[in-house]
This record gives C-alpha cells, structure tokens and sequence, in this order.
C-alpha cells in the first residue's frame, strides 16, 4: 500500500507532476498539445523516452497562468 497526501495521490506521483517527469520511469516529460478555454488552460504531456507510454494532463487556471 502507498503512502497518500490528503488529496489521495501517492507523494511520488505529486512530485513527477510538479516537475513534469513521467509517473511511469521518472524521464522528462515532452508538452504536445495546450488547449485552453474561458478559465483553464490545458496541456499536455507525453514521456520523452521511445519504449515508454507515461502520459500526463496538467490543468490551470487561465486567470493564474496570466498573471506570471
């Protein structure tokens, strides 16, 4: 059994998605697609490496994303 945070997802899982790393083997995660509408900005990531078939969906408020 994992260890959770409140949110229900395993501390390493969290990690990969704060620095874009595939939750599958840890390589760097590639951006292929962003999509966005009114308030959420959508991007999408898939792992770098060729055999592997990590995958990862990052959402963002539109409103946060501008104000950097």
């Amino acid at each position: 059994m994992k260890a959770t945070d409140v949110m229900g997802l395993s501390a390493r899982l969290r990690q990969a998605a704060n620095r874009q790393l595939c939750p599958e083997c840890n390589a760097l995660m590639t951006e292929v697609d962003r999509l966005s509408d009114d308030r959420a900005i959508f991007v999408w990531y898939e792992c770098s490496r060729d055999n592997c078939s990590g995958q990862w969906l990052q959402k963002t408020s539109a409103f946060n994303f501008n104000k950097t």
